[in-house]
């Protein structure tokens, strides 16, 4: 499929805003681009045009089902596996002091998986806002429902 630049940057500008808006997620250029097409695709496949208000209704699905996550999960998951692989080594080398190397003492190593962990906890909380983030979105948007109506759609 052919994609015009002008319709491109267009439809990013309102792909992007919507990230922000909704998932307080600021897209690299790479990963805008990517979803964007993406979702121009799907507009293109569903008889939709590029116009503003069908990009912006087929981007709200495209991030509520969490399509997205393929580009922005990838290098997440590479950098977790790289934190997991540097704890595992330092706790070998804490394990066995005689394989530890001879430019790092031990109390240096203990540091270092110290801090490893913090950005365990780190991690943690960012999900968290960006869970509530997303509530309080969701409740501006959406609005809320009574306590009452909640126990009885979920038949309390």
């Amino acid at each position: 499929m052919d994609i015009a630049k002008e319709d491109l940057e267009r439809c990013k500008k309102v792909v992007g805003s919507l990230f922000l808006k909704r998932k307080g997620i600021e897209l690299t250029d790479a990963q805008l681009t990517s979803i964007t097409k993406d979702i121009m695709i799907i507009s293109d496949s569903h008889g939709g045009s590029f116009a503003s208000d069908i990009i912006l209704g087929f981007a709200k699905g495209y991030i509520d089902s969490n399509l997205y996550e393929k580009y922005i999960d990838t290098n997440q998951s590479k950098f977790e596996d790289l934190i997991a692989d540097a704890k595992s080594d330092i706790q070998i080398y804490l394990d066995n002091p005689n394989t530890m190397p001879s430019y790092m003492t031990q109390s240096q190593l203990e540091m270092i998986m110290k801090e490893l962990d913090e950005l365990d906890t780190l991690k943690a909380k960012l999900q968290l806002l960006t869970k509530l983030n997303e509530a309080k979105i969701s409740i501006k948007d959406e609005g809320t429902i009574s306590a009452d109506d909640l126990e009885k759609e979920l038949e309390l």
